[in-house]
């Protein structure tokens, strides 16, 4: 139980006794009205002898102000609010179309604490007060992945997406990451790849994740470590395209999923597609002609031809500015590299290895 304060249409204040359960408010008693301080002061303290009869519910500052802090100590700490948060997220979102309480609470102390499998048992179990053996959480793993948990997740997401955010699903964006593990034991997924973690010495996986023009994900898909990005990029198209069941779907990606193959496989398929693309890859005479056309102005725009697809360039100070203070280092590193070979450390760029110790420009 709290007290409530509401104005009243003559302009005095109405002091209420309310409770709150699963969205519904209930007023227990109105202990009156005041226009003033002191009858503030009168009705408060009736409102709280009140709750202190029917509830036996002390107020805190009350008990607070009987004790020194030294002398609380704090046997237990649930983050409560948390679970039920994600709880009502949860199913909000359709996941409970997936009845298995043991998958849920395993989604749930992911999100509040990402780690191990034996390390979100304890989660469960210090903080949520849910107690699974680690038997019977690799038994439901293994039971959803066989049941087509993933499909049911995707659809979900799907539909509360149309349903919910009115998403007409016309426009997706597409993109890669890694996630690496603490191990050097390939197997079927696990592998050694370019990790966008900075962790060339671990396994990883590649996921790919589709999302929506907001960021509301979509559809996800897992690949072996060693994957290129580009070459998931037309396969994850096509199955999203699918899944929408929309014949006017547009991707937007970054340049590593640029290619003519994947443009061309997009462009065959009917799929619209928005890429970035590294100029500096493009023939030498169309990079002179688009800074011809360009002029050094900042925020200029113009539009090429190239392999049958049009090029949207513009230009920008600000990037010009970096890219030449990037060009001006490895230039420098470079220098360095020719007087003093035994300082090479790896490849660089404006420089080829001439012999077994040796670089030119």
């Amino acid at each position: 139980m709290r007290i409530r304060t509401v104005r009243t249409a003559s302009g005095k204040y109405s002091l209420q006794i309310v409770s709150k359960y699963h969205g519904k408010l209930t007023v227990h008693k109105h202990i009156g009205t005041y226009e003033n301080g002191r009858e503030k002061h009168i009705l408060l303290e009736k409102a709280r002898q009140y709750i202190q009869h029917v509830s036996a519910q002390t107020d805190i500052l009350d008990y607070l102000s009987a004790v020194r802090l030294q002398d609380i100590i704090i046997t237990e700490s649930k983050p409560l609010f948390a679970y039920q948060l994600f709880s009502r997220v949860y199913d909000a979102i359709g996941f409970s179309s997936y009845h298995d309480d043991i998958i849920k609470d395993l989604v749930i102390a992911r999100l509040y604490y990402p780690a191990s499998k034996l390390e979100t048992q304890e989660i469960l179990h210090d903080c949520f007060g849910k107690s699974y053996a680690l038997k019977t959480i690799y038994r439901h793993l293994k039971k959803s992945m066989e049941s087509g948990i993933k499909d049911r997740y995707q659809n979900a997401l799907i539909q509360f997406t149309k349903n919910t955010l009115h998403d007409n699903l016309k426009l997706v964006f597409y993109d890669v990451t890694t996630l690496f593990f603490e191990s050097q034991v390939k197997s079927e997924l696990k592998d050694f790849g370019f990790s966008k973690d900075h962790r060339p010495g671990d396994t990883q996986i590649v996921i790919g994740l589709v999302v929506t023009k907001a960021g509301f994900p979509l559809y996800f898909d897992i690949f072996t470590g060693n994957t290129f990005e580009g070459h998931t990029f037309t396969g994850v198209v096509e199955t999203i395209r699918q899944l929408l069941g929309t014949q006017t779907l547009v991707v937007v990606a970054d340049s590593a999923m640029i290619s003519v193959d994947n443009m061309d496989t997009l462009d065959e398929k009917g799929v619209g597609f928005i890429v970035g693309a590294r100029v500096a890859n493009l023939p030498l005479p169309l990079v002179k002609t688009i800074s011809k056309r360009l002029k050094k102005q900042d925020g200029a725009m113009i539009t090429a031809s190239y392999q049958g697809y049009r090029l949207i360039c513009q230009y920008s100070q600000t990037r010009a500015a970096q890219d030449k203070s990037q060009r001006e280092k490895q230039l420098e590193r470079a220098q360095d590299v020719i007087q003093n070979p035994s300082r090479a450390t790896r490849a660089y760029r404006f420089l080829k290895k001439k012999g077994q110790a040796r670089y030119q420009q």
